[in-house]
């Protein structure tokens, strides 16, 4: 309970970390900073709100540390170490649909959850400057990937900066890979099976010898 010298910001970190704990069933050790949104084992950073906590502000610092929470609820790094692929983009990719495999798992129990990653993605495509796209060569695809992959196993659009460039590349990733993400979502309690499925996606993207590289990996498995 908030004392009665605590200001509206402090209650806000204080029951955002409590939140945190309670998702991710983990003793995490949660920190507000001016940059945040980075989490190395239970020590996450959050990125703190404006003082007056405007109402966007707070969907998406509580979105970012949603994210945060599940991740450390639903992701095992052993597992994670052992299937991410080498290539810079591949492992891009592969780690984009991973965290949108830990997100969706509580976004689909939680409608307040699912509201606040929603809040923290349209603050991720404004960041990262999707709007500004104009090429499809230009377009981060793990970014693409990634936004395609939470529509498809949460029914989320993209947000409105990122349609755009979505758009450019969406009939070459479902041609390729459409069938790619009916597993994934078949596979999204299951880490070990949903990084498979997300291999396979990868190949079937054709990243030259990145997914060479994938194969080979896999066939050793078999």
């Amino acid at each position: 309970m908030a004392g009665k010298d605590t200001t509206p910001l402090e209650e806000f970190r204080r029951v955002t970390a409590t939140t945190m704990r309670a998702v991710s069933h983990k003793e995490v050790n949660v920190s507000f900073v001016p940059d945040g949104g980075s989490l190395l084992g239970n020590e996450a950073r959050i990125t703190v709100p404006a003082r007056d906590l405007p109402v966007e502000d707070v969907s998406r610092v509580r979105g970012e540390a949603d994210s945060m929470a599940l991740k450390l609820r639903h992701h095992d790094r052993r597992t994670h170490l052992r299937r991410v692929p080498r290539g810079e983009t591949a492992r891009a990719i592969f780690e984009a649909v991973e965290q949108v495999r830990v997100e969706a798992l509580g976004a689909r129990r939680m409608a307040g959850v699912a509201d606040n990653l929603a809040a923290l993605w349209r603050q991720r495509s404004d960041q990262r400057g999707h709007a500004r796209v104009k090429a499809k060569d230009d377009a981060p695809l793990a970014d693409v990937i990634g936004l395609i992959a939470r529509e498809q196993l949460l029914g989320a659009s993209p947000p409105a900066s990122a349609k755009a460039m979505v758009d450019m590349w969406r009939a070459d990733v479902e041609s390729a890979a459409g069938r790619d993400f009916q597993k994934l979502r078949e596979a999204l309690s299951n880490q070990e099976a949903f990084a498979r499925a997300a291999r396979q996606l990868i190949r079937d993207l054709k990243l030259g010898d990145e997914s060479a590289d994938l194969q080979d990996e896999d066939d050793q498995d078999s």
